[in-house]
């Protein structure tokens, strides 16, 4: 097993066409005008342990933040809750009274919540964090000249450009 990590995701995008020309542009430079970027902590087992609370305007940004929670971890302020919608348990983070990450995932129980809470903190500090040229997410990894998967909603397939 490997070590948790830090993963960069790009909000999906209305067409196929468009997403896939933004992660070109992304891999190609880096950066990309008006990307709208989230971090995700996974487990060394690949399991999602914690979730960024907003949306960052392109990598650099999503990935300061990365880096700022990680240097601040000792600050943060943990809150668990119970949706009573779903009778499920979850967890966030918040640093200068906003929420920064929350739960990946909601939990049956309280002490199953606890428990990735602890977790997720730990991870916060040993978890590798991607380059700022590094591979971004749309979904699922996929290699550069793979197809990539379709957003929510959508049936047509589109092709690399």
């Amino acid at each position: 097993m490997g070590q948790p990590k830090f993963v960069f995701a790009a909000e999906p995008y209305p067409t196929p066409g468009q997403r896939n020309l933004a992660v070109r542009e992304f891999r190609a430079a880096g950066v990309r005008q008006g990307l709208r970027v989230t971090w995700r902590l996974r487990s060394a087992n690949n399991r999602g342990l914690a979730v960024s609370a907003r949306a960052y305007p392109g990598f650099a940004a999503c990935h300061d933040a990365v880096l700022a929670l990680r240097a601040r971890v000792g600050e943060v302020v943990t809150a668990q809750f119970l949706d009573v919608d779903t009778g499920q348990w979850g967890w966030r983070l918040d640093l200068d009274d906003q929420t920064v990450a929350h739960s990946a995932r909601q939990y049956a129980r309280a002490r199953e919540s606890a428990y990735s809470l602890d977790h997720a903190l730990e991870a916060v500090v040993t978890a590798s964090v991607a380059r700022t040229d590094g591979p971004l997410l749309v979904s699922d990894p996929a290699p550069l000249d793979a197809a990539l998967p379709e957003p929510l909603g959508s049936s047509h397939r589109g092709d690399l450009p």
